[in-house]
């Protein structure tokens, strides 16, 4: 579900998951799972017939066990790690600093943001999903 919405940032609902990974499965199986993983807090349902979405739960857990690490060169990593020691204070506008500048230095597009509190979830670009947890603003440099 987190890639699929990544991808085109749309619900994603029982059929797309049965037509695209889950061949052998039918569709109320998949929406009975996608129903348990709400109940667990890790998927959203925006609208009583619409697709699920990954809550900020699911994003994390996606992150910390399921996405492949992606490396990025070391002149992107050292554009990165300055624009995190020269960003606002403020956690959520400094990653979205952090999304656009990777995405002007890879081509990439748009970015959003949401979160509550000290953990943020971005999404920037087609491809890529950053979570970063902001423990102190006195940590972050």
């Amino acid at each position: 579900v987190v890639h699929e919405f990544t991808e085109s940032a749309i619900p994603v609902g029982s059929h797309a998951l049965v037509s695209r990974y889950f061949l052998n499965l039918s569709s109320a199986t998949i929406r009975n799972e996608l129903s348990n993983l709400g109940d667990l807090g890790y998927l959203i349902q925006p609208h009583t017939s619409s697709g699920r979405i990954p809550s900020d739960l699911g994003y994390r857990y996606f992150v910390d066990f399921l996405m492949d690490s992606e490396s990025v060169g070391s002149q992107v990593g050292d554009y990165i790690t300055e624009q995190i020691r020269t960003a606002p204070a403020d956690g959520p506008r400094g990653l979205l600093r952090t999304a656009e500048c990777r995405d002007r230095r890879e081509g990439r597009g748009a970015h959003r943001a949401s979160g509550a509190g000290d953990q943020v979830t971005t999404r920037a670009g087609a491809r890529s999903v950053v979570c970063i947890r902001c423990v102190h603003a006195q940590n972050r440099r």
